[in-house]
C-alpha cells in the first residue's frame, strides 16, 4: 500500500470518530459550565439614595412633614416638645372645635385638656432629661477607666446642657402654676377661636335658613 493510500485511510477514520466524540455525553462533562457574569451591582448598591423607595427624602423632606417634635430653629432636644406645644395655633383649634360642637361645655373640657397636656409635657420632658444625665454619668465612669478625658469632657458638656434645660422647665412650670400671662395666652387664644367658630356656625345656619 502506498503512503498516500495509508494517509487517506487515517483521515477517513478520524472523520468517523470525531462525530462520536462530539455526541458523547462524557465529552460534555469534561468541560466546566460557563459561570454567570459577576457585576458590581450584585455587591454594591448603585441606586440613588435620594430616590430609593422608603428613603427619608421620598417620605418627607422637612421636620414638619416627618412629624418630628422640633422646629427648624429648635435644638433637637426634648425641651422642643414643650415649646412646640405652646406654639400651637390654639385659636385655629378653637375655631374648628366650635364649628363641630358649639356647646360651651365642650370648650371648657378642651381648655382643661390643653392645660393637662402642657403639664404632662413638663413631667415627661423632665424624666427624659434625668434619664439622659444618668446615662452620661455611666458613660463617664467607663471612660475614666481608660483615661479618655476628651470624651469625658464632651459628655460633661452634654450634662450641663441637660441641667440648663431642666432649670428652664422648672421656670416654665412655675409660670404655669401661677397662671402667668405667657402660658395663659394659650387658653385665651383657644377661647377666642372658639367664639369666632360659634359666630361662623351661627351665621352659616342663618344663611341656610334664609334660602
Amino acid at each position: 500500500m502506498s503512503i498516500f493510500n495509508r494517509n487517506k485511510e487515517n483521515i477517513q477514520q478520524q472523520e468517523n470518530i470525531q462525530p462520536q466524540i462530539q455526541n458523547s455525553p462524557e465529552s460534555v462533562q469534561d468541560y466546566p459550565t460557563p459561570r454567570p457574569e459577576i457585576k458590581q451591582e450584585d455587591f454594591v448598591d448603585m441606586s440613588d439614595p435620594n430616590t430609593n423607595p422608603g428613603s427619608a427624602s421620598e417620605v418627607a423632606s422637612t421636620p414638619q412633614e416627618k412629624g418630628e417634635s422640633y422646629f427648624d430653629w429648635g435644638l433637637n432636644m426634648p425641651i422642643d416638645n414643650v415649646y412646640k406645644y405652646m406654639e400651637t395655633n390654639w385659636e385655629n383649634e378653637g375655631r374648628k372645635d366650635a364649628i363641630e360642637n358649639p356647646d360651651i361645655s365642650h370648650m371648657q373640657s378642651k381648655v382643661e385638656i390643653i392645660k393637662q397636656g402642657l403639664k404632662r409635657r413638663f413631667d415627661l420632658t423632665s424624666l427624659k432629661y434625668n434619664k439622659m444625665i444618668r446615662g452620661y454619668n455611666a458613660q463617664i465612669v467607663q471612660l475614666s477607666t481608660f483615661g479618655l478625658t476628651g470624651a469625658m469632657r464632651e459628655l460633661e458638656s452634654h450634662i450641663e446642657t441637660c441641667q440648663e434645660h431642666l432649670e428652664k422647665l422648672k421656670e416654665l412650670e412655675q409660670k404655669y402654676q401661677n397662671n402667668d400671662s405667657t402660658l395663659a395666652s394659650m387658653v385665651a387664644s383657644y377661647e377666642r377661636g372658639f367664639a369666632n367658630g360659634v359666630a361662623l356656625r351661627t351665621r352659616s345656619e342663618i344663611e341656610n335658613n334664609n334660602r
